[in-house]
């Protein structure tokens, strides 16, 4: 096998994926890619989750994406953020949602070119011309939505609060809903979330098909 080859193949083991989590091991910054264009020579697109004053996505280029990924620089990340069961919102919280999801669904599909700030800008205006909507609130929404993972239901209020965090000393009892008679149930310890961590860095984070559900 020659070097060029096993180069390629590193490679593509490594190829990012939408949605996908990433930490720069220096700093410590975690963004999420939003958008990984067919030809990695081209701009690809991510967003810091934490910097919540920051609505825009910073470009980064598919090639130097790639590089850090493979070099280690970038490591992929679990993503903690929840999934949220339609039964559980509120009439209230959905409506609110869906109001903010109508604003945005069109512009958010029009890709690349919403993530270039030219052509975002105009689209914005667009939209806060039909609906009377400030560009600064629709900037505001596309950032928790980007953040959120590409989810509408990170449009809902107090999206991030939402199921809070478990630590193992939280874990006092066996969670989430009640056990079937005759069916197996156990409290989950630091060991099984340690199995869980290995499991999505070894099938999910070094591969570049599988997504984090078929994890």
């Amino acid at each position: 096998m020659t070097d060029t080859t096993m180069n390629t193949e590193a490679s593509e083991s490594f190829t990012p994926v939408v949605g996908q989590l990433l930490r720069n091991r220096q700093s410590g910054r975690v963004c999420r890619v939003l958008y990984v264009s067919p030809n990695l020579q081209d701009s690809c697109w991510w967003i810091d989750i934490n910097d919540l004053k920051c609505n825009t996505p910073d470009r980064i280029r598919g090639e130097e994406l790639l590089s850090s990924l493979n070099s280690g620089s970038l490591e992929a990340v679990i993503d903690t953020e929840k999934s949220v069961r339609e039964d559980s919102l509120s009439e209230a919280m959905k409506k609110s949602r869906d109001r903010v999801w109508e604003l945005i669904r069109d512009v958010v599909a029009r890709e690349p070119e919403i993530y270039q700030r030219a052509e975002r800008t105009d689209l914005l205006k667009q939209v806060e011309a039909k609906t009377g909507v400030p560009k600064s609130d629709l900037y505001r929404y596309l950032g928790k939505y980007w953040r959120g993972g590409k989810d509408k239901n990170a449009l809902l209020p107090g999206y991030r609060n939402c199921g809070g965090h478990r630590t193992e000393n939280s874990v006092k009892k066996r969670l989430g809903r009640p056990k079937k008679p005759g069916s197996n149930g156990k409290i989950l310890n630091q060991k099984d979330f340690e199995n869980f961590t290995d499991a999505i860095d070894y099938h999910y984070s070094k591969s570049r098909n599988a997504t984090l559900s078929s994890t």
